[in-house]
C-alpha cells in the first residue's frame, strides 16, 4: 500500500541590496488541499541581524530555524565580549551543516538573508545543505510566478523602498498564481540599523 505525498504550498522571495536586504513570505499554511493557518509566520529570525524564510515542512523548518537561532545566540555571546555582531556566514553555515547531516530527509528550503558590517548577503538554501550567493530569488510552489516578477523588474541599483515594492509584487503573483499560497504578505526589511518585520 503506497502512502499519497501530500502537497504544501508556499512562496518566499528575497532581494538584496548593498547594505539592505528585503525577505517576503505568504502566510497560509496548507495540507494537501485544506488550509491549516491563515496566519502562519514563514520568516525566522536567526540573530538580530539574520532571517530565512522557509518552504517546506513545517516542523522541519521549526527544527532547523530554532538549531541555528540557538547555535547563532551561543556564538554572538562569544563574540559580545569582543563587540562583534553574530555573522550572517555563521548562521548559513549552521543552516547548511544541518541539512546537509540529514542527508535531504528534511524538507526545509531557505532564503537566508542579513546585514553584516554594513553588507548585506542572500542565500538560498537547499535540502541537502548546498547554496547558491543571489542578489533575488524565489523558491516555493508559488516560487515560479513569483521569479518571473522578479527577473522582469529587478535591478541592481534598486533602492530599499523599490525593493519593498518588488518584493511585495513577487509574493502576490505566487498567492494569485499558486492555491498552496494565499492569504497576506509578509516582510521583513533588514538594515544596518535595524530589522523592520511587517504583516
Amino acid at each position: 500500500m503506497h502512502q499519497r505525498l501530500l502537497k504544501t504550498g508556499t512562496t518566499i522571495a528575497g532581494v538584496c541590496g548593498a547594505d539592505f536586504c528585503v525577505l517576503g513570505a505568504d502566510t497560509r499554511a496548507t495540507n494537501d488541499r485544506l488550509v491549516a493557518d491563515k496566519a502562519c509566520a514563514k520568516i525566522h529570525k536567526l540573530a538580530a541581524n539574520v532571517y530565512a524564510c522557509g518552504a517546506g515542512t513545517s516542523a522541519d523548518l521549526e527544527h532547523v530555524t530554532r538549531q541555528v537561532y540557538y547555535t547563532t545566540l551561543l556564538q554572538s555571546r562569544q563574540d559580545e565580549a569582543i563587540g562583534n555582531a553574530a555573522s550572517v556566514d555563521g548562521a548559513l553555515a549552521s543552516s547548511s551543516n544541518i541539512l546537509y547531516d540529514q542527508g535531504g530527509s528534511c524538507q526545509a528550503t531557505l532564503i537566508v538573508g542579513g546585514v553584516y558590517k554594513s553588507k548585506a548577503m542572500l542565500r538560498a538554501i537547499h535540502p541537502h545543505g548546498s547554496q547558491d550567493a543571489l542578489a533575488f530569488t524565489a523558491l516555493g510552489s508559488g516560487g515560479m510566478a513569483a521569479m518571473g516578477v522578479l527577473e522582469s523588474s529587478y535591478r541592481h541599483d534598486l533602492t530599499l523602498e523599490e525593493a519593498i515594492e518588488l518584493v511585495t509584487r513577487a509574493i502576490t503573483a505566487g498567492i494569485v498564481n499558486d492555491l498552496g499560497s494565499g492569504s497576506q504578505v509578509d516582510l521583513c526589511i533588514i538594515t544596518a540599523e535595524g530589522t523592520d518585520y511587517r504583516r
